[in-house]
């Protein structure tokens, strides 16, 4: 693949500051974390898990039956790590530890250390609960990226014997199992296989658990069944696995699914497979369903921030336009896999909706995930805190109003930093008719088309500033670089070395294609200024107000800014909105931080809203009484980017909300 041939890195802003945070912290802090040597912090038990299974240790097993699949995330974000910036130190950690997985897998090629210690009869009986296909997805995809960072395939060959034991065991040949996992992974970690590899078999099986997937008669049941009727989990006890076919996403074959219908991120991770089998069967039923679940997820079932999932009832999507701001769920890893599906459709249609959403996922519903200091995460990322809510209500009791150092179910603080180290890798696609640019970030790029050489060069202060300066050399005529106009934007330029507007190019599906000469040299001017949002009316939650947005970025009103009760602010949305320095606004208990958090943090643009009033109640008045026009008073009201939010706060919670309530204009 041509993405394969081509190189970039990033060399400043926002990016950076964020590769370099999980690179100097986040990285070495969950290695600490996966060896329980943080204090306080949730017990992981990973790394021991596979001390056990190697035969290294004694004790017991502990965490989930997905435990190893941390190791295998962390594997991965440190893999990037090194594609970006070799470090011998961390590189002779990850071999390492690539050593101890190579002495707890067994001599077949299965590798899972809670089935090898705790249950290793039951091996592959119960895929619907255990993950067992789910761990050797993040084993695969580590392995791959470990392999493409540094050149070693001691991991690689890891991954692919367990893969050669899958291909081996599950399949449409006779006396082959027609199982497949509960929690899809290994489809889209096959794919990566066979991209590194070259192995057909891998692609096949890939291909093979799409197809399978809500087939007649139902896989669950019958494995189900064989068990009579035992469950892993004590809470399925009363669950009969064909009453929650949904929530497997083994209601409906894939390739006839029209909507997004069960828990969000196996939705996006059965999404990315789906995708990338896909580009490499040119399978169009495939295609179709991704583009139909794609739209119904953008229109319908995501929130501003880019989150997926509004139930914590089985961390699902709902129904269309059910989008609740206090209980969203909008989990961490929810909004990772909605990341990797839009990279990988961007891969197969060349639509900047597709590099949109990846933008609105980049900078809002990922990256609030973890706080500036790279130690502290976020399961959920709901767009309105009530900490009395949270504290009293049983119903709120998994809405957290703050960080904590991690999480008894750790799946998404590394799928985090994995995603963040890797966001260079996302930043171009390469096409047979065009180099396309998703993201404006300072980067330089070595890339490869059709054969051909070429270097692209951005400087830019984006998000904050919307002037992007290109450098590139090694274009010929018959090449194009494709520039994405984002759907927010409604004004901007497109202007030469000199000044002088151009005009040598044509737009098409969002993007602008420009010819270029050899040695070439321009600047896109994006028009980036606070600009007010609605919903669609049929948003029952946001019926009646706006959120604000500058560029790509969603903000939200704190406690801390504005007082208490946000509920009762008013803004005005045509008086506008004065931009900030962090300065400017309350410091708060802002934790320490690396020169990269603090860079995120002090390079950020705060808002003030020109015109607001607070709604206000007279001491003692009644609960209920005739309806009278509203007494309120002048406030400043004040933004601040929604990623940001909960870092000032300390260990106090404080209120949050993104969408307020509108000022009429005879107000």
């Amino acid at each position: 693949m041509e993405n394969q041939k081509s190189t970039c890195r990033i060399t400043d802003g926002f990016f950076k500051n964020y590769q370099e945070l999980v690179r100097t912290v986040s990285i070495p802090y969950q290695w600490n974390i996966l060896n329980d040597r943080i204090p306080r912090a949730e017990k992981s038990g990973a790394v021991h898990n596979l001390e056990l299974a190697a035969g290294l240790a004694q004790g017991e097993y502990y965490g989930t039956c997905f435990q190893d699949s941390d190791v295998g995330k962390w594997l991965e974000a440190t893999s990037y790590a090194l594609e970006t910036k070799p470090d011998p130190n961390l590189e002779a950690l990850a071999d390492s530890v690539i050593v101890l997985l190579e002495k707890a897998q067994q001599e077949d090629g299965y590798l899972n250390s809670y089935f090898t210690v705790k249950e290793p009869q039951k091996r592959f009986t119960n895929l619907r609960e255990c993950c067992e296909h789910y761990c050797f997805g993040h084993l695969a995809e580590a392995g791959a990226a470990y392999y493409e960072a540094t050149g070693k395939d001691r991991l690689l060959k890891i991954a692919c014997r367990y893969a050669d034991l899958l291909c081996s065991i599950f399949g449409p040949a006779p006396g082959q199992s027609r199982g497949y996992d509960g929690h899809p992974e290994a489809e889209l970690a096959l794919v990566r296989l066979y991209e590194v590899t070259g192995k057909e078999s891998y692609l096949k099986l890939a291909d093979f658990f799409l197809n399978v997937r809500g087939e007649e008669p139902y896989y669950m049941e019958l494995e189900w069944e064989k068990r009579n009727h035992a469950w892993h989990y004590e809470l399925n006890k009363d669950v009969n696995p064909r009453d929650d076919r949904i929530y497997d996403c083994a209601h409906i074959q894939p390739r006839f699914q029209k909507k997004a219908d069960g828990h969000a991120v196996k939705v996006g991770y059965l999404l990315t497979g789906m995708a990338a089998v896909a580009a490499h069967t040119k399978d169009e039923q495939l295609l179709a369903a991704c583009r139909s679940i794609y739209d119904n997820i953008i229109n319908q079932r995501m929130y501003l921030t880019g989150g997926i999932g509004s139930s914590r009832h089985q961390e699902r999507f709902t129904f269309d336009y059910d989008l609740p701001n206090d209980r969203a769920y909008a989990e961490t890893c929810a909004a990772v896999s909605l990341s990797f599906f839009t990279h990988r459709m961007l891969d197969l249609i060349p639509d900047s909706t597709y590099a949109d959403t990846l933008e609105r996922v980049l900078y809002n519903g990922t990256i609030s995930g973890m706080s500036l200091d790279g130690t502290h995460f976020f399961y959920l990322n709901p767009l309105e805190i009530l900490p009395d809510a949270c504290r009293f209500d049983q119903d709120f009791k998994y809405v957290k109003p703050l960080r904590p150092q991690w999480l008894s179910c750790a799946c998404c603080p590394p799928n985090l930093i994995r995603l963040l180290a890797s966001v260079h890798r996302y930043l171009y696609t390469v096409r047979d008719d065009a180099i396309y640019v998703n993201l404006y970030v300072s980067s330089e790029g070595n890339l490869t088309q059709n054969g051909r050489s070429v270097f692209i060069r951005q400087e830019t202060d984006y998000p904050w500033k919307g002037e992007i300066r290109f450098s590139t050399e090694g274009f010929l005529p018959d090449m194009h670089l494709a520039l994405r106009i984002p759907g927010w934007c409604t004004s901007w330029e497109l202007l030469d070395h000199t000044g002088r507007k151009r005009s040598d190019f044509y737009y098409k599906h969002g993007y602008l294609y420009l010819s270029l000469s050899p040695s070439d040299s321009f600047l896109l001017h994006l028009d980036i200024k606070p600009c007010c949002v609605k919903a669609n009316c049929l948003v029952k939650a946001d019926a009646g107000k706006a959120a604000l947005m500058l560029g790509p970025i969603v903000y939200c009103m704190e406690e801390l800014d504005n007082g208490p009760q946000l509920y009762n602010i008013i803004v005005s949305p045509d008086a506008g909105f004065k931009e900030c320095h962090s300065s400017d606004f309350p410091q708060g208990e802002l934790p320490v931080l690396s020169p990269q958090g603090a860079a995120l943090y002090e390079n950020a643009v705060f808002l003030e809203a020109e015109k607001a009033r607070r709604e206000v109640s007279a001491p003692g008045q009644v609960l209920y009484e005739r309806y009278y026009p509203e007494e309120t008073q002048a406030v400043c009201a004040r933004f601040v980017p929604y990623f940001l939010w909960g870092n000032r706060n300390g260990k106090t919670p404080h209120e949050m909300q993104v969408w307020f309530r509108v000022m009429r204009n005879d107000n």
